[in-house]
């Protein structure tokens, strides 16, 4: 009785461990996926200074290379700020060309309207918002609100006169999206690129950076571009553009993951107790062991194997328990988030490393237990 005791508590340790892991795998995942719609496959942008040249020769020469196996969209991100009927927010403005849409997936993530940003389309509607924003302002798709865009027009404010430091230019809502993170959702006004150059008066041969998308797989376009574009422009892929999420997810889910395992330190007293109990119990058969000439080593190495069989058990046990609860909440879904959320069920996802993780702490937290139990043995004569 008191060893199925041990085995359960290391089972239910076992489980936890296994299915909190996979919760966190599978809000990495969803929040990954609305990235990805946000971010482009690769984004080109200078090293030294924030501009780059359009008609650079090293981009053209790279571009002729790479040819349809590339889509490229230049893009402007400046701070500007929008206003509607007197009340003003500080936001990032991102200026795109008109094949954006393709490029991302940003139409996978637009709770209303079309990222559409060609010509034809965008005479009535021209800007997207992240749906944190359009909230904030007040404002959606069918509102049709002017939106007032303000952009400093130089780097002196003229306190007497601070209206007249602004440039001001008004769009209306084409569409609002949700990327799933605050820096997107609370800040971004997309916008077509000419308008953006107009707004701010750039110079139109100039961009901040390029977003690419790579239409032909087979073709390592990252690694073209990397070795080609050396040490003038910085080349990044979708995880090295979100290397902060992509840092702090891990962290949150091996931290996770470390006070789980003190969970189940504390199951493996369990084992110790069971193996003390056992030694009470078996205080005959130990004895009977040493007269038939066992020694001390032998019978702690007995008790050892039986600390490890209930490590064994209970991780294997546990590890189907939580297997089978998570693969039946990716089919069924039976675990509801609630409405305003993502996604409507909690999500999940195994990895083998995770398991392999598991079953490596369950199993060495087991053995040391067993080990320094056994070892406090008291042979009897």
């Amino acid at each position: 009785m008191v060893t199925w005791v041990a085995v359960g508590g290391v089972v239910v340790g076992t489980m936890a461990m296994v299915c909190v892991m996979s919760v966190l795998n599978g809000f990495e995942r969803v929040i990954e996926a609305s990235l990805t719609a946000f971010d482009a496959d690769i984004k080109i942008s200078a090293i030294e200074g924030k501009w780059i040249d359009r008609s650079d020769t090293l981009l053209t020469e790279v571009r002729h290379k790479l040819g349809s196996s590339a889509m490229w969209c230049p893009v402007i991100e400046q701070d500007g700020m929008v206003g509607v009927d007197g009340q003003y927010v500080p936001v990032k403005v991102k200026g795109v060309g008109v094949n954006y849409g393709d490029i991302t997936g940003i139409d996978g993530i637009l709770c209303s309207g079309r990222a559409d940003f060609s010509p034809g389309y965008r005479d009535e509607l021209v800007g997207l918002l992240g749906i944190g924003l359009a909230n904030k302002l007040g404002v959606t798709r069918d509102s049709y609100t002017a939106i007032s865009l303000y952009v400093p027009k130089n780097r002196k404010v003229n306190i007497a006169r601070p209206d007249a430091s602004f440039t001001r230019m008004t769009f209306a809502s084409g569409g609002e999206f949700f990327a799933g993170q605050e820096k997107y959702d609370e800040n971004y006004v997309i916008l077509p690129l000419d308008l953006v150059v107009e707004a701010y008066q750039f110079d139109d041969k100039k961009v901040n950076a390029y977003e690419i998308k790579i239409m032909n797989e087979g073709e390592n376009v990252e690694k073209i571009l990397k070795e080609d574009l050396g040490d003038k422009y910085k080349v990044q892929n979708r995880v090295e553009q979100q290397d902060d999420f992509y840092r702090m997810s891990q962290i949150e889910k091996w931290s996770t993951f470390l006070i789980l395992s003190f969970i189940i330190l504390i199951a493996t007293f369990n084992i110790v107790s069971s193996l003390s109990m056992i030694q009470i119990e078996k205080k005959e058969d130990i004895v009977l062991l040493r007269n038939i000439g066992a020694d001390g080593g032998m019978v702690r190495r007995v008790f050892t194997l039986q600390g490890v069989m209930i490590s064994f058990f209970g991780v294997i046990i546990g590890t189907m328990l939580g297997v089978g609860v998570v693969l039946s909440q990716e089919k069924f879904g039976w675990l509801k988030m609630g409405e305003g959320f993502l996604v409507n069920a909690y999500p999940v996802e195994l990895r083998i490393m995770d398991l392999m993780a598991v079953f490596a702490v369950v199993m060495v937290l087991g053995v040391c237990a067993a080990r320094l139990t056994t070892k406090a043995l008291v042979t009897m004569k």
